[in-house]
């Protein structure tokens, strides 16, 4: 049974002390940021004034030949003029959170390289169903697996042992993390979104992602659920990273409107162009 639902979660991962990481300062401010309708450059600049050092490594990026589109760039305000405002703002979420990148194992990387992939079909996604909230989208696909990224950190030995198992059988990583820990990676996931205070929207899609659509209840959140559950079948179709099983996918595709097939090859021809810019800039050194 489930430690979260019998109420034990926390005290049992003060009793294996548990490390949780600290959140970035940068990345704490940046999605606070998410959800503002006025967001800007003049916001994005403010926040990464905060640290030169950070604002360096940004634009650095914005220069680089994946984003780059001739005209070289001094200020965030020339970064979004010439590269977009979407790729700016990815940029910087990816910039801020590679810091928690501070593991450089095999699975680590694996599990960020998933993460990442699903980040950019999550956008891919988006803006095929004509959402208006891509950057959101970005972000609850880069941040949907923080849990198994926390479990892996404090437990590797044993969390390699729940990838073996998921790998060679038909089993799910909520499956088999529940029979080895007592505990899955939504309900860490969720536990280590509360301890960073982050948006409602993104804790929602971190703790009930691996959810059919017909078992979430909470109505106001199944489309940003259900579209990271659709990004995550995409990446394991493209077998990308460490995936988990999508054989009953197509009912909750349905639910957001991805039902049909010229959709799903067209993200999936856009991955390929898409995924390893992204992939660059996270998982580089």
């Amino acid at each position: 049974m489930s430690l979260k639902k019998d109420g034990h979660l926390e005290e049992a991962l003060v009793a294996l002390k548990m490390d949780i990481p600290a959140l970035p300062v940068i990345a704490a401010k940046v999605l606070d940021m998410l959800g503002h309708e006025l967001l800007n450059a003049e916001e994005l600049a403010d926040v990464i004034s905060y640290d030169p050092a950070f604002a360096s490594r940004v634009l650095k990026v914005a220069n680089s030949p994946y984003f780059c589109r001739g005209a070289s760039v001094s200020s965030i305000d020339d970064a979004v003029f010439h590269v977009g405002f979407e790729a700016v703002f990815n940029i910087v979420v990816m910039s801020a959170l590679k810091d928690l990148r501070k593991e450089s194992d095999a699975v680590d990387f694996a599990l960020w390289e998933h993460s990442t992939a699903v980040a950019v079909a999550s956008r891919l996604i988006a803006m095929q169903l004509g959402s208006g909230r891509v950057g959101e989208h970005f972000v609850h696909g880069l941040l949907h697996d923080i849990g198994k990224i926390v479990m892996n950190m404090n437990f590797k030995e044993k969390y390699a042992t729940v990838i073996d198992e998921v790998t060679s059988t038909d089993k799910s990583f909520a499956e088999v993390e529940l029979s080895t820990f007592g505990f899955t990676h939504c309900e860490i996931g969720d536990y280590v979104a509360k301890i960073w205070r982050l948006p409602v929207e993104i804790r929602r899609v971190i703790s009930m992602h691996t959810l059919r659509s017909s078992e979430i209840a909470d109505e106001a959140h199944v489309f940003d659920i259900i579209l990271v559950k659709a990004a995550n079948f995409i990446c394991s179709e493209l077998e990308i990273g460490i995936g988990d099983d999508y054989d009953n996918i197509m009912a909750d595709l349905m639910v957001i409107g991805l039902n049909e097939s010229p959709q799903i090859d067209s993200i999936l021809e856009k991955m390929k162009n898409e995924y390893p810019k992204y992939k660059s800039l996270m998982l580089n050194q």
